[in-house]
């Protein structure tokens, strides 16, 4: 961010709220970033940015039955996938500026109400954390099962120091 001053930046800090003022820093630093050239990679690059964008990457839901509101699961495995609304065929340019702008075009051309059975699913990122260590356990039997374990009580004698 060459073209603002220390004190112009700090003056941002203060009068935007954080998630404004990572958006606008971000305008700056990704403007001209060029998507891969691999047609695989480019699709996931597509996606992965539909489902961090303000609008594309609408949550609904709790826990494992969490979907993303605006895009589509896709319905058939053995056709070419499109991607969600047919978005890998349709975006033609090379840089994330432009799927950016085509995202925010693109959207007022899809429906803006959705059915929930019909949405792409959200999946969990961090697979380690369905291991068993981190269940969730219910509130009434988590006093059973702390991890302390059995506590062993013991009788000690008293010793007197006043001998």
């Amino acid at each position: 961010m060459d073209c603002l001053n220390k004190e112009q930046l700090l003056l941002l800090q203060q009068n935007l709220t954080y998630e404004v003022y990572e958006q606008f820093i971000n305008m700056f630093n990704e403007k001209d970033k060029e998507l891969p050239k691999n047609i695989n990679e480019r699709n996931r690059y597509i996606l992965e940015t539909m489902k961090n964008h303000e609008y594309w990457g609408q949550i609904h839901g709790w826990g494992k039955k969490r979907v993303y509101c605006h895009l589509p699961k896709r319905i058939h495995m053995l056709m070419k996938d499109t991607g969600p609304h047919g978005v890998y065929t349709m975006f033609k340019g090379n840089t994330r500026k432009e799927l950016l702008n085509f995202l925010e075009e693109f959207k007022q051309y899809t429906p803006s109400t959705y059915v929930h059975s019909e949405c792409m699913e959200v999946e969990d990122e961090f697979e380690d954390l369905e291991s068993s260590e981190y269940q969730q356990k219910p509130m009434m039997n988590r006093w059973m099962d702390d991890g302390v374990g059995p506590i062993k009580l013991e009788r000690h004698n008293a010793v007197d120091f006043k001998q």
